[in-house]
């Protein structure tokens, strides 16, 4: 049977919902990581004040193509979504970090922190109530 455009098969949401472990995990491995941060270097790389609330009012759509975005991936999208099937290549790609390109980011550093720093606790709340924040407020 072929596969329906845009939907995933019985095999990739069960490949998709096993990454979920291992991306709470790095997401705890994130806050440690921030936690071990001097604060001195902090408070060079985020202004005073600075907050990402925003993000959290944001859908989770929305969120998710900001990040895109200001992480500098919308060609990497891009190239997903023109992929004969996006979700396989997505999951088969998930931990790839070689796509990782710090000069790509579009946005100063203390906001790609703040939007790299909400995801996790977007998906989070999307596991807990199954909505992100915003459909939470």
């Amino acid at each position: 049977m072929e596969k329906e455009f845009g939907k995933l098969t019985a095999e990739q949401f069960k490949g998709l919902i096993e990454t979920l472990p291992e991306i709470r995990r790095q997401g705890a491995d994130l806050q440690k990581a921030i936690a071990e941060v001097p604060k001195q270097r902090l408070d060079e790389l985020l202004v005073a004040n600075y907050n990402w609330a925003y993000a959290y009012e944001l859908t989770f759509r929305e969120h998710m193509a900001l990040v895109t975005y200001a992480l500098g991936l919308t060609g990497y999208v891009k190239a997903l979504a023109a992929s004969p099937d996006p979700h396989q290549k997505l999951l088969d790609q998930l931990w790839d970090e070689a796509r990782a390109d710090e000069s790509a980011i579009t946005v100063e550093v203390q906001y790609a922190i703040g939007l790299v720093f909400s995801v996790p606790r977007t998906i989070l709340s999307i596991m807990l109530y199954q909505r992100s924040m915003s459909g939470l407020i």
